[in-house]
């Protein structure tokens, strides 16, 4: 049996292939409001296991490299590929950086002061699994990237032409024979990103009603978690 976990220790090394069979074996099981508040966790902490000396930080920026390197990581399905594998002509689709959610008044400029490289994750589906990435100077620069303010926060697209792919569909294979392997592994995952939230004040997540949400529909018993995943971990695929 394949195993990506050691007891109380943190999570091997992962390589892109196993990024997207944990985002492929989570499913759709994420994919409701209740769900949203992990789904972007859950992206962005199986991406840091692919930086070296890495750590997932879900502040103003979502992953530290080297103590110093900021990255942001987004994710959206279909936002580099097609549903049918091709590649997007000219821009990625629009791509939400910031949530304004009456925290203030805030500009791209200063959205982008705020981390130093962006990760752009494909989630569609496994003809459109890829990742690539930017630095932000360059999503400053507007032959580069083309914002809009909308009424909760701002959106860019990107000119895929200056965009530097990690890896595309044809890097990626996805074990669907045998994708129960990733079951145990995605469903740790989801139980630390929730155990986290509890610890956080989030005024716009109701997390008590997230973690309800998990228990019900991926059956892990958040007061145990040395056995947090029994069975299949996603009800809904």
């Amino acid at each position: 049996m394949f195993n990506l976990f050691k007891k109380k220790k943190k999570m091997d090394k992962l390589n892109y292939d196993d990024v997207f069979n944990l985002i492929y074996a989570v499913g759709s099981s994420l994919n409701c409001n209740l769900g949203k508040p992990i789904k972007g966790r859950f992206v962005e902490s199986v991406i840091c296991r692919t930086i070296e000396n890495s750590d997932h930080i879900d502040e103003e920026y979502d992953i530290l490299v080297s103590g110093s390197h900021r990255v942001e990581v987004k994710s959206l399905k279909h936002c580099l590929f097609t549903e049918k594998g091709n590649a997007k002509k000219n821009k990625t689709s629009k791509i939400t950086l910031k949530n304004v959610r009456g925290e203030g008044d805030y500009d791209y400029r200063y959205i982008c002061s705020k981390f130093d490289e962006l990760y752009i994750v494909d989630t569609g589906n496994d003809l459109s699994y890829s990742i690539a990435k930017i630095d932000s100077e360059d999503l400053l620069n507007p032959d580069i990237a083309n914002w809009d303010s909308t009424k909760d926060g701002f959106q860019c697209q990107i000119k895929i032409e200056y965009l530097s792919f990690l890896c595309k569909p044809d890097d990626i294979t996805i074990d669907k024979n045998n994708i129960e392997q990733y079951d145990t592994g995605a469903a740790q995952i989801v139980t630390d990103i929730a155990l986290n939230l509890l610890k956080k004040d989030l005024k716009y997540v109701n997390v008590n009603e997230v973690c309800r949400h998990i228990q019900r529909n991926w059956r892990i018993p958040f007061r145990n978690k040395a056995s947090n995943a029994r069975g299949r971990v996603c009800s809904v695929r």
